[in-house]
């Protein structure tokens, strides 16, 4: 089970390994524990579930301390496993987000995280707090697929940790993000549909606005904005079937090398957001 809504990168490595998923209803909250429940007692061959319940990507949502419990009820009295993917909580404010899943059922629960999203993506290590009964598979698949985790990256990592630089960066991205947002309400107001303003990245409606009735298809917009030099992501990368593409595309804070670039790509999306625009030759903004 995952979200109607689920990080690419999850939808990627299930075709890879031949894994059905089943998408399980969000709102404000992120993934309804009694959707997970009924899914269990209909279905016999479910097995577990990824869900994000920090900054859900693409929506931003995030479970409180209750539905974190539900949860973990579910996931007890069902016998299933849950990949709890923590990669984005790092964004949130110290103390904001209650604690992971994994902190109420461990026996049942791998938690993964990863500093990419606040010390830079160049750093491709991660960790994962995982039930001691899986320890040699885990190591297993671990060596079958990367042998270990990049040495260097763990060390600078594991240094930055120690003397606080990781702290200093993080505080440094989230501020960044916070900015940026900022300037994407005065940009494009009302289209924001982020339900967490800690995320990296924007969850930007593309149905009605601002008094006119035009609805742009995602994927028709993704493309116009390429072309204009402004990269997003169009919603049905994130969407499990049989889920209805919402009119949405998830845009980038992080991305843009500076606030002067970003704002670029804001104006370059307001004018194809504007039903008046005019068809044009714009060229890549960096």
């Amino acid at each position: 089970a995952v979200e109607g809504l689920a990080n690419p990168s999850i939808l990627a490595a299930a075709r890879f390994r031949g894994i059905r998923l089943k998408p399980l209803p969000i709102d404000a909250e992120g993934a309804d524990p009694a959707a997970l429940d009924r899914l269990a007692a209909e279905d016999g061959r479910l097995r577990g579930a990824i869900l994000s319940p920090s900054l859900h990507n693409p929506t931003g949502a995030s479970m409180g301390p209750a539905r974190r419990e539900d949860l973990a009820r579910v996931i007890t009295r069902r016998g299933l496993f849950l990949i709890e993917d923590d990669v984005h909580a790092p964004l949130a404010p110290p103390a904001a987000l209650p604690a992971p899943v994994a902190a109420l059922c461990p026996d049942q629960v791998l938690l993964v995280g990863s500093p990419s999203k606040v010390l830079g993506p160049g750093l491709r290590v991660g960790w994962l707090a995982a039930p001691a009964a899986l320890d040699d598979r885990i190591a297993a698949a671990l060596w079958a697929s990367a042998w270990m985790a990049p040495p260097l990256g763990a060390e600078i990592v594991t240094r930055w940790i120690d003397d606080g630089t990781a702290e200093t960066l993080a505080a440094a991205a989230r501020a960044a993000n916070l900015r940026r947002r900022a300037l994407l309400d005065q940009r494009l107001p009302g289209l924001d549909l982020t339900l967490a303003p800690a995320c990296a990245h924007a969850w930007i409606g593309l149905g009605p606005d601002r008094g006119h009735d035009r609805v742009w298809d995602p994927d028709r917009f993704a493309e116009a904005a390429e072309a204009a030099g402004v990269r997003v992501a169009p919603a049905r990368a994130f969407t499990v079937p049989p889920v209805p593409v919402p009119a949405a595309a998830r845009l980038s804070l992080a991305a843009a090398p500076d606030d002067a670039v970003f704002l670029k790509a804001l104006d370059r999306l307001a004018r194809l957001l504007d039903p008046r625009a005019a068809p044009s030759s714009l060229r890549p903004i960096a």
